[in-house]
């Protein structure tokens, strides 16, 4: 199976949960007999080095509206690479790539709730939110599939009548690090990591949190935006790769997931930073229901999807991160979230949607 992957509107230059993921992915096709290829629009010229073993095609392409020129030329390749398939990791309904449906069956990725977090920007975003609006009912429409990675998200593009599948994000644990012990007489560290300065992700209730537990230590990693003061136990590290974050992972005992979801109009996540902390064996606190655990776990302390959640349950959160100071979650209780099991279900989507587009094929050729 020949695979066109496409990706657009990210900055490749950075090492980050969606490039590394995209890296991951590709990598698992590739064991799992699929070939693979990346065609990309990046914001940025530079592009980062763990993509370099990966077959591709990069566009630099740092402004959305000249990125609908660039497209074009996306397009042109993929149509002379001749795929068997496109996967679209979507985020704009690209007029030129749209019509590569009618070429190539494609399946679309679809990671967020675009209209919600679209309507979160308001009014700044309102154009932005109107383009997306007319524009992704008929890639919808075109579409031949899309994999979700929460059932709420699914729920939101009920009405598209077209297969669908709900996976997840993962984490590739063929390559996370091994488990190491921490100083039982350090203080207590917990660790965000900050994908993009995002309202949802409630960077000032973990400010909050620190002025609350003096002595316990917080490590922001990645662009956040603060605007209240920053109490001397939070440490402000800005962007990093995964090997100069080592060592802050190692030395942490909880991760913090996001905490303020309602302001994207979400209840239901699945953070590839939350995947991360647990690969390092980290608790984790969120303020969402995770794709991955409908049900609660013991290693996962979940608070309210609402603006007083950290205030209103601090004594929940003092007790759940003493008892895991020092602690590791075992590898096993996470194998499930093993991106090659993901891949793999993955794939067969992906095989499933192209015996289906043959069968359709074959009956309007004989039928008309």
């Amino acid at each position: 199976m020949k695979i066109a992957y496409v990706a657009t509107n990210w900055d490749f230059s950075r090492e980050n949960g969606v490039t590394k993921k995209i890296a991951a992915q590709i990598k698992i096709w590739d064991t799992l007999g699929a070939e693979t290829k990346l065609f990309a629009l990046s914001l940025s010229k530079t592009i980062w080095e763990g993509l370099d073993p990966i077959p591709k095609e990069i566009i630099y392409s740092p402004k959305t509206r000249s990125s609908f020129g660039e497209a074009v030329k996306i397009r042109g390749f993929i149509k002379a690479w001749q795929p068997d398939i496109v996967y679209w990791r979507f985020s704009i309904g690209y007029p030129t790539l749209g019509s590569l449906m009618s070429s190539f069956p494609t399946i679309l990725e679809i990671n967020t709730y675009d209209i919600g977090e679209l309507m979160a920007s308001l009014p700044q975003s309102w154009l932005s939110l109107l383009y997306q609006i007319i524009s992704r009912r008929w890639v919808f429409r075109k579409a031949h599939g899309a994999v979700f990675v929460t059932q709420e998200i699914a729920d939101h593009f009920r009405k598209y009548p077209m297969p669908k599948m709900v996976i997840s994000n993962g984490i590739d644990l063929s390559s996370s690090p091994s488990l190491k012990s921490k100083d039982p007489n350090s203080p207590i560290q917990l660790v965000f990591i900050s994908s993009d300065a995002v309202p949802w992700q409630g960077v000032d209730k973990i400010i909050s949190l620190a002025h609350s537990f003096p002595k316990w230590k917080f490590e922001i990693i990645g662009k956040v935006k603060i605007d209240t003061q920053i109490p001397n136990n939070v440490t402000i590290h800005g962007l990093l790769g995964q090997t100069e974050y080592d060592h802050i992972m190692t030395q942490s005992d909880i991760g913090i997931g996001h905490l303020s979801l309602y302001k994207n109009n979400m209840e239901e996540a699945c953070p590839l930073k939350v995947r991360e902390y647990l690969s390092y064996g980290l608790p984790c606190i969120i303020g969402y229901r995770d794709t991955d655990f409908p049900d609660g776990s013991p290693f996962i302390l979940r608070l309210s999807n609402t603006p007083d959640n950290v205030k209103k349950h601090l004594s929940e959160i003092e007790n759940f991160v003493t008892s895991w100071k020092g602690k590791h979650i075992s590898r096993k209780e996470i194998m499930y979230l093993d991106l090659e099991f993901k891949e793999k279900q993955r794939l067969n989507f992906f095989q499933r949607v192209l015996d289906l587009d043959s069968v359709t094929s074959e009956w309007r050729f004989k039928f008309g």
